[in-house]
């Protein structure tokens, strides 16, 4: 394992001149921020060095387990896992209805019930995974890989608990509101988004955008219960500076909340300027962090990244069996 960074000389400068450092603000130029990325780094530093270079074939090339961390990160855990298919769910069911081609919560509940069955027949092969094709393919679930003889049972319960929330999704009135507003011509759904007003590059996906009456909704779709805003509230005002850019609307036009659908609670974040900039300045200080940290990740300097060894951050990550620590 490496211990110590050594600068390689570039061949085509010459021995007593020194290669061009970027600047500070190229560096920070080149960082696309995310909630997801940003997270990552927070709870585990060695835990974003394997997502973001370590399994990335076009980065840290010299990592030598490259393949299996490929691998690894293209799996899911039940909480990922479910919550993606029941965010596939919604966002059909609104580009159905925009269409004029509505589905009952029956055929969704059926559509669901198949791709985790599929997900698990094809875990239950691993190691040995067939190539997958098709619009839909089969995930990687790392219970299969911890816990194989147990994860079928384990599965058997989450996918109770998913299709309570579809079925909540649905039926439940106090998602009457959501539904009509997702439903209109004008609503973006499943929206990737990009902030142009950031030194830094910024992404990441609004899971439902749309006005009504002259206000910008935003909402975020939550399949468990509510833990209060705590840490998304950084999510959740980047939405606001996406919407505003987006929209052209000011912060009183602007309402931005989570519904967790397990529960059916509904979580408001309030939006104005004060907060709008306290979120960019928290971005641009992750993406400065990011850009110290850059140049020893892609030349995949492990050591550098302090791993985190906290059970609750382990038991859901999916580099526990590769991790060095």
């Amino acid at each position: 394992m490496t211990t110590m960074y050594q600068q390689i000389p570039l061949l085509f400068f010459d021995e007593d001149e020194e290669a061009p450092q970027p600047s500070r603000q190229d560096a920070i130029r080149a960082i696309e921020w995310s909630y997801s990325r940003r997270e990552s780094l927070e709870q585990c530093p060695l835990r974003y060095y394997y997502e973001y270079f370590g399994a990335n074939k076009k980065k840290a090339k010299g990592e030598p387990d490259k393949a299996r961390l490929h691998t690894l990160k293209a799996s899911s855990n039940c909480y990922l896992r479910t919550g993606t298919i029941l965010h596939l769910i919604i966002s059909q069911f609104f580009r159905n209805m925009q269409a004029g081609e509505p589905r009952t919560h029956n055929d969704a509940i059926d559509w669901a019930t198949r791709l985790l069955k599929k997900d698990m027949d094809y875990s239950r092969q691993y190691p040995d995974l067939p190539e997958t094709q098709g619009k839909f393919p089969p995930i990687l679930l790392r219970e299969y890989i911890d816990q194989p003889a147990e994860a079928d049972a384990f599965y058997d319960r989450v996918a109770q608990r998913m299709i309570e929330a579809i079925r909540a999704f649905f039926t439940d009135v106090r998602y009457e509101e959501f539904r009509i507003g997702g439903s209109s011509a004008g609503a973006v759904v499943e929206y990737p988004m990009h902030l142009k007003t950031l030194p830094c590059k910024a992404a990441g996906k609004i899971d439902l955008a749309y006005i009504a009456n002259g206000v910008v909704t935003i909402v975020d779709w939550k399949s468990g219960g509510s833990g209060g805003l705590g840490e998304d509230s950084l999510q959740l005002a980047a939405y606001g500076l996406w919407a505003i850019e987006h929209f052209g609307c000011s912060p009183e036009a602007l309402r931005v909340c989570k519904v967790h659908l397990g529960s059916g609670e509904i979580d408001f974040f309030p939006i104005n300027a004060d907060v709008l900039h306290a979120a960019r300045t928290r971005i641009i200080q992750d993406a400065e962090r990011m850009a110290t940290l850059d140049q020893w990740a892609r030349d995949g300097v492990v050591d550098v990244f302090t791993p985190n060894k906290k059970e609750t951050i382990c038991r859901l990550c999916a580099f526990r069996g590769i991790c060095y620590a």
